[in-house]
């Protein structure tokens, strides 16, 4: 791995630390790496409860040379792949956890389940015919956290809340982020492979890209209503009593606790006016008081399409299908440009990245939602830009992070 130091910039993710405390919430979100999120009951506990952070991976750690490191692979890998190709596969792991340690000063070690393997039939059920998925990266949890920049309560991935290392949190899962990829597919590249083909994509590149996502490159913003997008909102966090579902939809009763942001979406503006989507979600949140009981999950969706504010839903998708229409505002007041550009309503790609054809040929491309194919980490030059330049992640995506605190 040859990075330019120059090119790496450290900054603490602590500068806000006394601005975030627990919230009595104890609604948690868990979003798979394919599929639909679902809540997790996580109270309230005390570090003094537990091991020290510092311990808190050993276990995990399944290889010695990871033994030093703050992002601990717990690295499986298809029985099927052969060992080649999962030595390469561990290697690029190590090797985009090393470019993320080298860019943000991480106070404590951050756990990491990363899965190479055959993802159809293990993470998911795929359709015949149909185009397999590379792979993803996400939180393994979201954390309600108030905020005191404004008083909000958001959704901060468990990687982050554990570098503010507060005294008192909601309970922490087991692992920080979630990994899977694709041991069927021959889109990537590694490391000691022959010279990279026009169709394929550098391994290191899509983990870079993948690890910033599972430390909070994310919006709660979507549809987690319709089969077809038509409408968006904050992630919805609800009490079930009844986990048994019909038909995607839970039955028996439910308690609304609410439609929460996560901690990107604080920086979120309408880039006609700078406005913030803070209000908006709190209008949405109107909808209903807080601990709301519906008799099921139909009746929610019911009693909340035929509300008033379920226009402002729609307002929202609108926005993003609009290219240009939204930005996350950074600490300078510049805006940088996410990706409202794409029609139809992409979930998972639209509101997550940065604008795709503003931060083509940048430095800052790599969160991008489409990953640049016959592009090596060694040389970023055909894509970012900026020959001296060697990290692939941009000073912009860096001011982003800074500004999460």
């Amino acid at each position: 791995m040859h990075i330019n130091n120059k090119s790496i910039f450290l900054f603490p993710f602590l500068l806000l630390i006394f601005n975030h405390i627990p919230s009595i919430s104890s609604q948690c979100i868990e979003p798979p790496l394919f599929g639909k999120t679902h809540n997790k009951a996580c109270p309230s506990v005390s570090e003094s409860q537990k091991k020290p952070l510092n311990k808190i991976t050993n276990s995990l750690v399944n290889d010695d040379d990871n033994s030093n490191s703050m992002i601990k692979i717990m690295f499986t890998c298809d029985e099927k792949s052969t060992p080649e190709t999962c030595k390469k596969a561990d290697i690029a792991f190590k090797n985009a956890a090393t470019i993320v340690e080298n860019t943000f000063d991480l106070k404590v070690p951050i756990a990491v389940n990363a899965s190479f393997v055959k993802l159809c039939g293990t993470f998911i059920k795929c359709a015949v015919g149909q185009p397999e998925p590379l792979g993803a990266a996400a939180p393994s949890r979201l954390l309600p956290i108030k905020d005191n920049t404004d008083g909000e309560t958001r959704l901060f991935p468990q990687a982050l809340v554990k570098q503010l290392q507060l005294s008192e949190h909601p309970e922490f899962s087991p692992v920080d982020i979630v990994a899977g990829f694709n041991s069927n597919s021959n889109a990537f590249w590694f490391r000691g492979d022959p010279p990279i083909g026009k169709d394929q994509v550098d391994f290191e590149i899509i983990l870079v890209h993948e690890f910033l996502h599972g430390l909070g490159f994310i919006t709660s913003w979507d549809d987690y209503f319709n089969a077809n997008a038509s409408s968006l909102t904050p992630t919805p966090s609800f009490i079930f009593t009844n986990p048994e579902e019909t038909d995607g939809i839970k039955e028996g009763p439910i308690t609304f606790t609410g439609f929460q942001e996560y901690i990107l979406d604080r920086h979120l503006v309408l880039t006609k006016d700078n406005s913030s989507l803070t209000p908006i979600a709190k209008k949405i949140n109107g909808f209903a008081p807080l601990n709301t009981k519906f008799d099921d999950q139909k009746a929610f969706l019911d009693a909340f399409t035929k509300s008033p504010v379920y226009k402002e839903t729609e307002i929202m998708f609108k926005n993003s299908i609009t290219r240009g229409s939204v930005a996350i505002r950074l600490v300078d007041g510049e805006n940088v440009l996410i990706e409202t550009g794409l029609v139809p309503f992409k979930p998972g790609s639209t509101f997550s990245h940065v604008d795709f054809d503003a931060f083509g040929n940048t430095t800052d491309f790599l969160m991008r939602f489409k990953a640049p194919r016959q592009v090596i980490l060694d040389d970023l030059s055909p894509i970012n830009g900026d020959p001296e330049y060697t990290n692939p992640i941009g000073p912009k995506i860096i001011s982003i992070f800074k500004s999460l605190g």
